[in-house]
């Protein structure tokens, strides 16, 4: 999985990444994937154009939240909560371009939804990159204050 970029495996069921090649989607099939959650947006340059029907084709279920990396919304981080209840047990990929998205979104689920440590969940968005300014607001006005 290491030829995918920034390949990182978060539990037994929570793997995350950069955006495949169209012919390392298959890879997938060794973890057991069951379901795809792509935060692309469809235009950006290296963009799979048929990642939806290459995901299927492999029997895994394909969800597509196109975030733009600029602006990301609250909208789109709910919609990323309820797709990956939707996916709750079974092992799930969650790509971008670079694990950058995915990496901040992914933070805020597993302390928001899952109540993991902050600490934990932080060292793995670090592994990725360090949010920049945008990111980093859009990081601390989405977690929830306990």
């Amino acid at each position: 999985m290491d030829r995918i970029i920034n390949f990182l495996q978060i539990n037994e069921y929570i793997y995350t990444a950069g955006q495949p090649k169209s012919n390392q989607f298959s890879l997938l099939q060794s973890l057991k994937i069951k379901t795809v959650i792509n935060l692309t947006l469809p235009t950006t340059e290296g963009a799979v154009k048929n990642e939806a029907e290459i995901i299927t084709l492999l029997g895994m279920t394909y969800i597509q939240i196109p975030v733009d990396f600029k602006g990301p919304q609250k909208c789109e981080l709910e919609r990323f909560y309820k797709a990956m209840e939707l996916a709750l047990n079974d092992p799930v990929f969650i790509h971008c371009m670079l694990n950058m998205r995915v990496s901040a979104f992914l933070y805020l689920y597993r302390v928001n939804i899952l109540k993991e440590s902050k600490k934990t969940a932080w060292e793995d968005v670090l592994k990725i990159w360090k949010p920049d300014p945008v990111w980093s607001l859009f990081i601390e006005e989405n977690t929830f204050r306990t």
